[in-house]
């Protein structure tokens, strides 16, 4: 059964000498693994975002090329994001995908160019932001895909929450999934909830800082929600989203292989037994 044998060599070369990786994705120290993915992270204090591409190309780097794309907010018109549904929807060029923008915020979320000198965007002319006034208030706004997801990555302005350093109790962003199949209300289940600023415990980036943050789930979700842990005055911008496939994790593809070596050995075998 050489089918077979050429799988478990395959396994068993993986298990002895490691599955060949990318460094720049798999060791970096800005990409840290979460119970069910992996966060790609990045924090400059002076809102250089050039000083992020090297996150960026990371999180690019373990996404199939040819299903990457990126929102930039640059073709879109200014606009006042509504506060219920239907929001604002945007698309993703060359994708059968778009997102719809709510915004959750006290007090606005918009489509629009610089806003101050913290907050302008990455690529000009045109970002996200948003900014909530109020204590009770947590919420700025959610992203609702119009197709599920396992992969979401974007640069930020100005999130510098982090005056309670207790884990996930800082600027967040919540991975949801929303079964739209099912009669209202809808099922909204959250997946994750991870902090933005998860690598800086105990230290106060400046403000105008910009960040690099992206995600890939093991799950699918369909919804996204950035959070902020105890509301005042706050605003964040957001801006040059990107979405893809992940490129399958080596696990999967070892099962595959052996799964297929199994196939082509047992196929030989009913051909010899024919």
């Amino acid at each position: 059964m050489r089918g077979l044998s050429v799988g478990v060599l395959l396994v068993v070369t993986t298990l002895l000498f490691g599955w060949p990786t990318s460094d720049a994705v798999h060791a970096a120290d800005y990409v840290f693994p979460f119970d069910g993915g992996r966060v790609f992270f990045g924090n400059d204090d002076d809102g250089v975002a050039a000083n992020l591409d090297h996150v960026r190309d990371a999180f690019l780097a373990a996404l199939i090329p040819e299903t990457v794309s990126v929102q930039d907010f640059d073709d879109v018109p200014e606009a006042t994001v509504p506060t219920t549904p239907p929001g604002t929807i945007v698309d993703f060029p060359g994708r059968d995908a778009t997102v719809e923008i709510v915004s959750l915020a006290n007090e606005w979320t918009q489509i629009r160019g610089y806003h101050s000198p913290d907050l302008y965007p990455i690529s000009e002319p045109h970002f996200l932001v948003s900014s909530i006034l109020g204590a009770s208030h947590h919420h700025f706004f959610t992203l609702d895909f119009s197709s599920p997801q396992y992969a979401f990555g974007f640069y930020g302005r100005d999130i510098d929450e982090v005056t309670v350093t207790t884990a996930g109790n800082r600027d967040a962003v919540e991975l949801r999934y929303v079964n739209a199949t099912q009669p209202a209300p809808l099922d909204d289940i959250l997946l994750h909830k991870l902090d933005i600023l998860q690598d800086m415990e105990g230290l106060a980036p400046a403000d105008g800082n910009a960040v690099f943050w992206g995600v890939i789930s093991e799950t699918e979700f369909n919804r996204i929600k950035f959070t902020t842990p105890h509301g005042g005055s706050e605003a964040i911008g957001i801006d040059d989203m990107i979405i893809g496939q992940p490129i399958p994790e080596p696990s999967t593809l070892i099962l595959s292989c052996v799964l297929a070596g199994i196939g082509i050995a047992y196929a030989r075998y009913r051909r010899r037994r024919s």
